[in-house]
């Protein structure tokens, strides 16, 4: 006991040493790991929920309604404006961007634009998702209440696969982003529960015209096809192997209260990083997710310097 306890106070003094914490932001980790320890060891269902699928859905009011029901939180899909103004602030520096940051209007109105808007747009909504879900993370460790996000770093890819499959991103954007893809997912646990709603192309265009964006009036069908077809051939695939997912036609929408029910019942199976994550790796993770900045630095590649923008990434031919 007195080893450990010795072993503890180093660490904390260490953490107060290269962090510059204040004691009480300590004593808030603690307490961080302690009520992280409850969820692990209770019988309690709370969890990271992700709701995936195509563009209009259904995700946003599913996910208001399960969050509702089961008493967690609900997060909205991340926008890039909190990104801009944390950019602005000087809360946050983004690597390979230089401050150039994406469209998607103008992603949509000229998707094949030659100064790199589309892969500007995909590295801002990959670390726009990358703090959201560090977030929720923190907001399930520091409260104990679950968390249903509307997309998550996970299925980000599907949108950059998308673009390289339509020929809007090539294939050297692809690797880089692949590499700080991997370069995160070693270090953020997935998360417990992806659900996938699946929504016939049809049907997407007639929601698209309903909800009224201008800039997404004239999406092809052959651009939805493509999302649809990344999300099933490499999305899904992938998540089975981390966490419990759960699959439903959601055409005509569906009973909101079986979705709850298959939520529960998806039990301890799902809580992978709960189950398998020692406590000094849980400590590890409440430090990184606590400074944004570490959480963006996660995303680093060894392709370019980090001085760069991304509309100077490709390879200069002589």
């Amino acid at each position: 006991m007195l080893g450990r306890s010795l072993h503890q106070g180093v660490t904390a003094l260490a953490v107060n040493l290269l962090y510059g914490r204040s004691r009480e932001w300590i004593r808030s980790i603690s307490s961080s790991m302690w009520n992280y320890r409850g969820l692990r060891t209770s019988k309690c269902t709370r969890k990271v929920v992700v709701l995936d699928g195509n563009l209009a859905a259904g995700k946003t009011t599913l996910g208001q309604l399960v969050a509702e029901k089961i008493g967690f939180l609900y997060t909205n899909e991340a926008i890039m404006s909190s990104l801009e103004d944390q950019q602005q602030e000087k809360v946050i520096h983004l690597p390979y961007l230089n401050g150039e940051l994406g469209s998607l209007e103008r992603f949509y109105d000229d998707p094949e634009s030659s100064d790199d808007n589309a892969f500007r747009l995909q590295l801002c909504m990959f670390y726009t998702r990358l703090l959201q879900y560090a977030d929720a993370l923190k907001h399930l460790f520091k409260t104990g209440q679950g968390v249903v996000l509307d997309r998550s770093i996970y299925s980000d890819f599907v949108f950059l696969e998308t673009m390289h499959r339509q020929g809007f991103i090539p294939k050297h954007y692809v690797q880089m982003y692949n590499e700080m893809k991997q370069n995160v997912f070693v270090k953020l646990p997935a998360p417990h529960v992806v659900i996938y709603l699946d929504v016939s192309i049809h049907e997407i265009q007639r929601r698209l015209v309903v909800r009224g964006r201008p800039f997404e009036q004239n999406i092809s069908d052959c651009y939805l096809k493509e999302i649809e077809d990344v999300y099933k051939e490499r999305f899904l695939p992938q998540m089975h192997q981390t966490s419990a997912v759960l699959h439903y036609d959601w055409s005509n929408f569906g009973d909101v209260d079986k979705v709850v029910a298959d939520i529960e019942a998806t039990g301890a199976a799902s809580r992978p990083f709960i189950d398998n994550m020692k406590d000094d790796d849980i400590q590890q993770l409440l430090l990184l997710i606590q400074d944004k900045q570490r959480v963006i630095e996660l995303a680093t590649t060894s392709r370019c310097d980090t001085q760069v923008s991304a509309a100077s990434l490709a390879p200069k031919h002589d």
